[in-house]
């Protein structure tokens, strides 16, 4: 970083910045309320443990004949990826409704969880990549834009909008 030439030194090219806009986006992420609830904390091994329940009902179908257990697992991995894994994990516990890939075809996601209790929808992410984290903050901004303009409809009406990193 260049403090006097306001420059920051990136992937080997120097880049300028605006600390002003950097101020008001530091205030702007500030005012955002983030809620930690360990209750629903989601791990590695929450995920496996997950998995390994999906394994033991699901390893006789009939799709799976012939395969070994890593395969089903490997299989079932890819099929209950993180994300969708938690989400279904949150609606069976009843407070929440699972709207992961429902109707996915309209080309945007009209919202991943619905928090019953307190009127919320959740776009649902996990990664520790910027990019990852930007997409779901773009998700959010997405649906909330159709929402606004009557573009969406069977969805329950929400009062709040969260991101729930994972």
């Amino acid at each position: 970083t260049n403090d006097k030439n306001k420059c920051i030194l990136s992937g080997g090219e120097w880049y300028k910045f605006n600390r002003d806009y950097l101020t008001y986006l530091n205030d702007s992420i500030k005012e955002i309320d983030a809620v930690y609830n360990s209750q629903y904390d989601f791990n590695d091994n929450v995920h496996a443990q997950f998995i390994e329940g999906v394994f033991l009902r699901e390893k006789n179908d009939e799709k799976y004949v012939g395969e070994d257990d890593s395969k089903i697992k490997e299989s079932l991995k890819r099929k209950y990826y993180a994300e969708r894994c938690f989400n279904l994990i949150r609606q069976g516990e009843g407070r929440f409704t699972n709207y992961d890939r429902v109707e996915t075809h309209l080309g945007f996601v009209k919202m991943v969880l619905f928090d019953k209790s307190t009127l919320t929808m959740f776009a649902v992410k996990k990664g520790k990549s910027s990019s990852a984290l930007c997409y779901a903050v773009d998700q959010s901004l997405t649906s909330l834009k159709k929402y606004k303009h009557g573009e969406v409809s069977g969805m329950p009406r929400f009062n709040n909008v969260g991101l729930w990193f994972i």
